[in-house]
């Protein structure tokens, strides 16, 4: 059995967490598949920190760029799972830190912006003898390509998020610039009269000193 659900629906920052519980094949590796759209981007210094299984990813390299600044190409990642976590069975749970581009805002009154995002797919890559064909359509062009001499086979899933869950990704407020920009205004003036007046009071402090004390 093998569920997968999304630990928040709401912000920047949320995590697909992939439980997997499943007897293990010694003829086949287990290997999980997430594409995910432009407007989201994963980080791979975050996924280099897992030592259980390994990765390869597809994706922009620009990771902090906003959404309508990157190639409208979906991200691709390939987890591969680590042969000491394949004994007679795998019981596990993977989890999958996802972030949010920033959203471009399309008119002043918008709240948040809803981001669709697909489940991930979960299967095995088995050694083929050429006799059988892999019929897995949903698997990404570039995941096929490293399998390609492999047999595939897609494993059943079970969880909320799938076939499809929403993101939402909150906006700022248009109308809260002028107030920024007044707060930002405000506190310059009040951090430079603080300085004028440290170094006021310094100076004050200097002029009274008897030279004979100045030179010592």
């Amino acid at each position: 059995m093998i569920t997968s659900t999304l630990t928040r629906a709401h912000g920047f920052h949320t995590t697909i967490s992939t439980n997997v519980n499943a007897a293990a094949n010694p003829s086949c590796s287990f290997h999980v598949a997430l594409e995910l759209p432009h407007n989201i981007f994963l980080d791979p210094y975050e996924f280099a920190l897992h030592h259980d299984y390994s990765f390869n990813l597809w994706e922009s390299s620009s990771l902090e760029l906003p959404s309508n600044a990157v190639p409208a190409n979906p991200s691709v990642l390939l987890v591969n799972l680590s042969k000491a976590e394949m004994h007679t069975s795998i019981n596990m749970t993977i989890e999958l830190p996802i972030h949010m581009r920033y959203p471009m805002c399309e008119h002043p009154f918008e709240v948040d912006k809803s981001v669709v995002i697909s489940g991930p797919t979960a299967f095995w890559a088995c050694t083929s003898d050429g006799t059988m064909t892999s019929d897995f359509a949903n698997i990404p062009f570039h995941i096929r390509n490293v399998f390609s001499d492999q047999l595939l086979i897609p494993m059943s899933m079970s969880h909320p998020m799938f076939p499809q869950d929403v993101i939402h990704v909150p906006m700022g407020d248009l109308k809260d610039t002028r107030h920024t920009e007044f707060i930002t205004a405000l506190a310059v003036v009040i951090a430079f009269a603080f300085m004028s007046v440290n170094s006021m009071k310094i100076r004050i402090q200097i002029s009274t000193l008897s030279p004979r004390t100045k030179f010592e």
